[in-house]
C-alpha cells in the first residue's frame, strides 16, 4: 500500500455536533490500516459565534487540528485554509454531514496508484452514484465539466494527492459558496490529471440544511463565478464560458418540469442496464444476432456515451454520432448534425436514439434523410432476447 500521510480537511459552519462522530469515523479507519499509519484530522469552523474545542481522547495517531475563524469566509476559504495547515501527502475534503465507511482509506489508497486522483462510488441520499465504470468515464470528463455539469457529487468522494492540487485554486477564492469543488476537478482535468475509479461504495452524501450545494441560486452564481475565473485567466474559451453560462441560466416551471422527467427516464433506463448486464444481457450480442455491426448514434447525452463505449468495447463499429447541437468530435468519433448534406450515416446498419423523451419525433425526422433502420436506446434495453421490429 501507498506509504505517507492522511490529511482530512473538514469545513463546519453550526456544526459543533458533527465532530464526534466524524472523529469515530476516522478511528474506524485507522484500525483498519494499521496504528503505524498517521492520519490528520483539520476542522476548520466557519460559524465565528460557535468556538470549537476538544478533549485529547482519541487515537494516538489520530492528530486533530481547530481553526476557528474569526468572521465567516465560506467554503472555498475554509478548504483552502484547512489544506494550509496540513501536512499530509494524501488529502480529502469532507463536509460535515458526510459518512464514510470505516475500509475507505485503505481501499483509496489501494486504487490509486500512479494517478492523481481516486473517486469511489458511493450514495447520494438513497442512490448509487455510478451505475457502470462506462458512466463513470462520461462524467469524468473535461468536456462533461464544460457542458455545465460537475460529475462528482461531493469532494468526499475523492481522495487527492497534495501535489496535484492546482496553485489557481489556492489563490483565486470564489466568493459565493458552492462550486469550489467544481472549480478544483475543472483545473485538475485542464491541467491534464489522472482520476482512477474506485466502483466500491464507501461513500454517502447527506443533505442538511446547511449543506450548499442543496442551495440551486447561490450554485448557479457560484459556477458563473468560478467560469468567469477560468476565463480571464485564459483556461477555458470564450465558447466554453458562453455554454455554461446557458447551462445556469433559470428555468421555467415547465423547464424544471421537463428536466425532472427527464431525470427520473435516464435513471430508469440506467437501472434497467444494470440488471441486464447483471443477467449477461448483452446490447452488443443481440445487434450482431440481427447482423448489425456497424451503428450510428443519436443523442451525445451520458446514455449516448455509456452506449458508444459498450459497443465499441464489444467490437461493434460507430460510424458516426448525429447531434443537433454540433458538439467536437467524441473519442475520434465523428460528430454532425442530422441534417449535415454529407449524409454521413447512410453506410450505417443501424442509427440508435439515445433521447428518450421526444423518440417519436426525432425518427419521423430522420426518416425524412436517412432510409437506415431506427430504433431507440429504449426499446434495444427492452427487448434484448427478441428481434428487432
Amino acid at each position: 500500500m501507498i506509504e505517507g500521510k492522511i490529511s482530512v480537511i473538514v469545513p463546519i459552519y453550526k456544526g459543533a455536533s458533527y465532530i464526534d462522530s466524524i472523529i469515530k469515523m476516522l478511528e474506524r479507519n485507522i484500525n483498519e490500516i494499521g496504528k503505524n499509519r498517521q492520519v490528520e484530522l483539520v476542522i476548520v469552523n466557519d460559524y465565528p459565534d460557535e468556538s470549537i474545542s476538544i478533549t485529547n481522547n482519541y487515537l494516538q495517531n489520530l492528530t486533530v487540528i481547530i481553526e476557528n475563524h474569526e468572521s465567516n469566509c465560506g467554503i472555498h476559504k475554509s478548504r483552502v485554509d484547512g489544506l494550509s495547515k496540513s501536512d499530509g501527502e494524501y488529502i480529502f475534503f469532507l463536509d460535515q454531514d458526510d459518512t464514510i465507511s470505516s475500509n475507505y482509506i485503505i481501499s483509496q489508497l489501494e486504487f490509486l496508484g500512479d494517478s492523481d486522483a481516486v473517486i469511489c462510488n458511493g450514495k447520494n441520499l438513497s442512490k448509487e452514484i455510478y451505475l457502470s465504470e462506462e458512466e463513470f468515464n462520461s462524467v469524468i470528463s473535461l468536456e462533461h465539466f464544460l457542458q455545465g455539469y460537475n460529475g462528482i457529487v461531493s469532494p468526499g468522494q475523492v481522495l487527492i494527492k497534495r501535489n496535484s492540487i492546482p496553485e489557481f485554486w489556492k489563490t483565486n477564492i470564489l466568493k459565493k459558496n458552492g462550486a469550489d469543488d467544481y472549480f478544483l476537478w475543472m483545473l485538475m482535468l485542464i491541467n491534464g490529471c489522472s482520476f482512477k475509479f474506485n466502483k466500491r461504495i464507501l461513500y454517502r452524501h447527506n443533505a442538511t440544511e446547511n449543506n450548499t450545494s442543496n442551495n440551486s441560486k447561490d450554485m448557479d452564481e457560484s459556477v458563473i463565478e468560478m467560469v468567469d475565473l477560468l476565463y480571464s485567466a485564459g483556461f477555458i474559451t470564450n465558447k466554453d464560458r458562453s455554454l455554461i453560462h446557458n447551462s445556469r441560466k433559470p428555468l421555467t416551471e415547465k423547464q424544471m418540469k421537463l428536466l425532472l422527467k427527464k431525470k427520473n427516464k435516464e435513471s430508469e433506463i440506467l437501472s434497467l442496464w444494470k440488471i441486464l448486464d447483471l443477467r449477461n444481457l448483452k446490447i452488443s450480442n443481440f445487434l450482431k444476432k440481427n447482423n448489425i455491426i456497424r451503428v450510428t448514434v443519436y443523442g451525445m447525452n451520458t446514455i449516448g456515451k455509456l452506449f458508444i463505449s459498450e459497443v465499441i468495447k464489444d467490437g461493434l463499429y460507430v460510424d458516426c454520432i448525429l447531434d443537433r447541437r454540433g458538439l467536437p468530435d467524441y473519442e475520434g468519433i465523428r460528430v454532425y448534425k442530422p441534417d449535415d448534406e454529407l449524409f454521413p450515416a447512410r453506410n450505417s446498419d443501424l442509427i440508435v436514439v439515445t433521447a428518450f423523451l421526444d423518440y417519436k419525433e426525432i425518427k419521423e425526422y430522420l426518416q425524412t434523410i436517412y432510409n437506415n433502420r431506427i430504433i431507440s436506446l429504449e426499446i434495444l434495453l427492452k427487448n434484448l432476447d427478441s428481434e428487432i421490429e
